[in-house]
């Protein structure tokens, strides 16, 4: 069983909505799959804000990974317990085009627009803890992309280089930050995913559907993963013998 994290953003600037947050309040919490490791989804207890404050309290508070920041509830005395996260992914709405854009890239640099605070990003503060211009995920985007257009004909969902650097990237950045720096064992271990901005009843469903999609993907794409580094392992010392 994988554990899942999912977050999602509240309305900005001239947006009164934010489909990101209602696709992942749709996602199921429990992704069963026979034959294949089922999936626990967690939601983040609550939205994350446009501002460069509220983003890194975010990211530093989930990967803490304390029960109680996730959805739904913990039973009565759990609260306290450390979950074991997987991988987190963020969902962030995109209005320039109907599409899901999978993100394979993260940069430090770029941040030029105000949070809806009025602050401006802090230029120098991922400098000054010794990040590199960009950070990626540790999974293989275009293979978990090309899946779920296979089972999806005819969406338009494709993986990019270019976030755009808006606070979507900037989430994701300090996503990965976060893990760079305080939980080694787990880097690369996020992913965003930009959904469409339609908020109809069928689009949120369509767009969920898609979701969990991805989460699987992503997950079978990590089992891949270690089956091959298994593999390798076994090859090694089978030439040291």
């Amino acid at each position: 069983m994988v554990n899942v994290v999912v977050t999602g953003n509240a309305p900005y600037r001239e947006n009164k909505h934010n489909t990101s947050r209602d696709i992942r309040d749709a996602l199921p919490s429990l992704i069963k799959r026979p034959g294949h490791n089922d999936i626990v989804v967690l939601k983040y207890r609550r939205d994350s804000l446009d501002t460069y404050k509220d983003v890194l309290q975010m990211m530093e508070e989930m990967w803490k990974a304390r029960r109680s920041s996730f959805l739904p509830k913990a039973d009565s005395g759990h609260e306290d317990e450390e979950v074991d996260i997987g991988f987190a992914v963020h969902l962030g709405m995109t209005t320039a085009v109907p599409e899901f854009r999978a993100e394979t890239i993260a940069y430090r640099d770029g941040y030029e627009r105000p949070g809806e605070d009025g602050v401006y990003v802090d230029e120098e503060y991922f400098k000054d803890l010794g990040l590199p211009e960009s950070l990626e995920p540790v999974f293989d985007i275009d293979a978990a992309v090309k899946k779920v257009k296979d089972q999806f004909p005819g969406i338009l969902f494709r993986s990019s280089a270019n976030p755009n650097q808006g606070f979507c990237e900037y989430r994701l950045f300090s996503s990965l930050a976060e893990l760079e720096l305080n939980h080694k064992s787990k880097r690369g271990k996020a992913v965003f995913l930009h959904v469409p901005a339609d908020k109809s009843p069928e689009a949120i469903k369509k767009g969920a559907d898609v979701a969990t999609a991805y989460i699987a993907a992503l997950v079978d794409g990590m089992s891949t993963s270690s089956e091959h580094s298994l593999s390798m392992s076994g090859h090694s010392r089978m030439g040291i013998q």
